[in-house]
């Protein structure tokens, strides 16, 4: 349980601010999968029952041609396997086409729940508080480096630096 609770931080500063050559759909799957696991084994452990979740319906919006043109043309472009960047860039374009088919009711359900907990419907527009901001995780300092001191002030200079995951 801890792993995929440590695998969750993990991957957050790269998907927050990926550079290039990031394989972001790969970050995006461990950051959920290790969520899921988690939350998984804290209902195992704690005796509760998860409701399955339900996938909407596909309800694609005006903007589903532009997403099926970008799709259909990273395909058609990424015949040579060895192109890695390309592949990812190409699953990123298929994650935003199917954001685009059901994104909006997934968006809904969460604020809906949002509002059963806390009695009042966030607005999702509010920008966070600065303390709930990701001053203390990880941040990029250059192009493989990732400071982990607890300011984003900081310029990469500290001798408390890790290299970045790939």
């Amino acid at each position: 349980m801890l792993y995929n609770a440590l695998s969750v931080v993990s991957v957050a500063p790269p998907l927050a601010d990926p550079v290039r050559g990031t394989d972001w759909i790969s970050y995006l799957a461990w950051y959920v999968n290790g969520a899921r696991w988690a939350f998984e084994s804290i209902a195992e452990i704690r005796g509760y029952t998860l409701d399955p979740v339900e996938i909407p319906e596909a309800r694609p919006t005006r903007r589903a041609p532009a997403h099926r043109y970008l799709v259909d043309s990273l395909r058609a472009r990424s015949g040579d396997a060895s192109d890695y960047e390309l592949a990812g860039i190409g699953r990123l374009a298929s994650h935003l086409k199917r954001v685009d088919e059901i994104g909006a009711q997934f968006d809904a359900d969460e604020l809906a729940e949002l509002a059963n907990l806390l009695g009042h419907r966030p607005d999702p527009t509010t920008p966070m508080p600065s303390s709930w901001r990701t001053s203390r995780l990880p941040h990029r300092t250059t192009k493989r480096r990732w400071c982990v001191c607890s300011t984003r002030a900081c310029s990469g200079s500290t001798s408390r630096w890790r290299r970045r995951p790939r």
